[in-house]
């Protein structure tokens, strides 16, 4: 994790006033993190028409509901679903005037939002996906035929109301926030089988899946797409979107299925995925785009592999691109990750030729100057927040001084011994995301510290603590040889001989060979907990106590 890079980010945000933290994917190479607006400005009666069709999506997995019409108020329409297609309709955008030439098409792309969406009541600025949502209605008042795409990774990581609710604050938000296009990613996968049903069960949006099969007994139950058209005034726009392999607890991507032995199979062969699509319908669109959750580098490995896609709206790898990458005649833009950036990118469709005749692009970052906070959206994110998580911000705990993530590590070995009631703990201090700051503790707080990737898909995080015995010998070469940086908690005298119990996160206690020195054992390894959770009742009982967190000192007007 680059941790200067973290600090000199979240240093920006407190520059520019935003409220909500950020982080990007341990495996990124260019990891920001922002938090972005849109504004889904009045999309009139008049702009809409007749014209929207969604026609001909080469599926096997799902309905997709796309009535969508923001402002027409017309009832969901839903079809029959043939064996291998897709068709619904709706009226997002005005119908095609071909009077005209060409014809200008415009994408407002995020990525990687990661359940930045924290907010509260009497928040000056509101929450970033309040001003994306503001943002894109702008962006949709500039230029009606403007389409409102996501790169998938919606879940996890940013904010406590995801895990309070098991997910599902953030399948509400986004499918709130009414993108045209969306594609689902690894992190989407992570509250298990039925959330993940109900999270691309969206009316309002094509979800995207086409290397993602469902082979469960009711097929209909998984409502994304393998591939999509749009009827977008003059030009017909085709969609699909692929996600990218799994994460095992020591981070790092396997080939296999998201949930092993389960109803969800997931196609790494992107080139043929992508290859099959492009030879079936790439002569029936004038446009054709990939939504990618595959990460920067794999977009542009596709794109030299696949000619034929025009553009690659691209997620995973919290890359932040300034201008598209071109390979191969194909677009390739990323918008970073956390919605501190939104992209735009505007093509002028030659509707006489069915081609791009010439592109713009612009990276915004989401600072309360550049996106209008749209106050509708922001007043529903309240709702969500108040529903799931609404002492998301009141201190649970006191902080005396700062501390850095040496002094947070140590704090946290503490707080673990008591909790998971063990002899002694060990903690990669290359795991914690924030350091600490002298008063008030919050759950968010302790979240935004350690934050939770469920690794595998629907398990614990990554991150959590197990517990496990280990001899006195090894325990005092754990204590004595990891390093500095590893905290340790633990008894002052070990006795050789004895049998001790050790708390130490997952990626350890799965992994002891890769992690502790060579030749410690460990046996009766069990799951403890989230690391959020254990500090979050630690703090809890240190203020019964009167105490600080992290000083055996009383707390100034405590009443016991």
């Amino acid at each position: 994790m680059n941790k200067l890079f973290i600090a000199w980010i979240s240093a920006m945000i407190l520059v520019f006033g935003l409220l909500s933290p950020a982080c990007s994917d341990n495996e990124s190479d260019d990891e920001n993190i922002s938090d972005g607006d849109i504004d889904a400005s009045a999309e009139d009666d008049a702009e809409t028409s007749e014209n929207l069709e969604l026609a001909e999506q080469g599926t096997e997995d799902g309905d997709v509901d796309d009535d969508a019409m923001e402002s027409s108020g017309d009832d969901e329409m839903e079809t029959e679903k043939p064996e291998d297609s897709e068709e619904s309709a709706g009226m997002k955008w005005p119908g095609c005037d071909d009077r005209l030439p060409t014809q200008k098409l415009t994408f407002l792309h995020i990525n990687d939002l990661h359940s930045e969406y924290s907010t509260y009541a009497g928040d000056e600025y509101g929450s970033s996906v309040s001003r994306i949502v503001g943002y894109y209605k702008q962006v949709k008042t500039e230029n009606p035929f403007t389409v409102f795409t996501n790169g998938g990774d919606d879940h996890e990581k940013g904010s406590i109301a995801e895990q309070l609710s098991e997910g599902y604050s953030t399948v509400e938000i986004v499918k709130a926030m009414k993108f045209d296009v969306r594609v689902i990613g690894n992190h989407d996968f992570a509250w298990g089988e039925k959330e993940l049903l109900d999270y691309v069960d969206d009316p309002e949006s094509i979800v995207l899946a086409s290397n993602t099969e469902y082979v469960g007994e009711n097929p209909s139950d998984f409502r994304a797409v393998k591939y999509a058209e749009l009827q977008v005034g003059c030009a017909r726009v085709g969609f699909f979107g692929m996600t990218s392999k799994p994460y095992n607890e020591k981070n790092q991507q396997y080939d296999g299925d998201f949930f092993p032995g389960g109803n969800f199979h997931t196609d790494y062969d992107y080139a043929a995925v992508a290859g099959a699509i492009v030879a079936e319908h790439r002569d029936s669109v004038d446009v054709l785009v990939m939504v990618s959750h595959l990460g920067f580098g794999d977009d542009k490995a596709l794109a030299e592999q696949v000619p034929g896609i025009d553009v690659i709206l691209g997620g995973h790898s919290h890359t932040i691109m300034y201008e598209p990458e071109i390979v191969n005649g194909t677009l390739i833009v990323q918008s970073g990750s956390d919605g501190i950036f939104a992209g735009r990118l505007d093509l002028e469709i030659d509707t006489v030729h069915g081609r791009i005749a010439s592109h713009t692009y612009s990276l915004n970052m989401n600072l309360p100057t550049v996106m209008p906070l749209d106050d509708e959206f922001q007043q529903t994110l309240l709702e969500i927040m108040e529903k799931w998580a609404p002492d998301a911000f009141e201190p649970e705990g006191y902080l005396k001084n700062n501390h850095d993530y040496p002094s947070v590590g140590a704090i946290t070995c503490k707080a673990v011994n008591y909790i998971l009631d063990t002899d002694a703990a060990l903690l990669d201090n290359d795991e914690i995301w924030e350091a600490w700051h002298e008063g008030g503790m919050s759950r968010q707080d302790m979240l935004d510290s350690f934050q939770v990737e469920k690794q595998p898909a629907g398990s614990s995080g990554f991150n959590s603590f197990y517990t496990a015995e280990i001899g006195g010998a090894d325990l005092i070469r754990v204590r004595d040889e990891m390093g500095e940086d590893w905290s340790f908690a633990g008894p002052e005298s070990i006795d050789e001989g004895a049998v001790y119990r050790l708390a130490l996160q997952k990626h350890a206690a799965f992994n002891p060979q890769d992690y502790l020195p060579s030749g410690v054992s460990i046996t009766q390894v069990e799951e403890g907990d989230e690391v959020w959770k254990i500090l979050d009742g630690y703090a809890r009982k240190r203020t019964e106590a009167c105490l600080y967190v992290d000083a055996d000192e009383s707390l100034p007007d405590c009443a016991r």
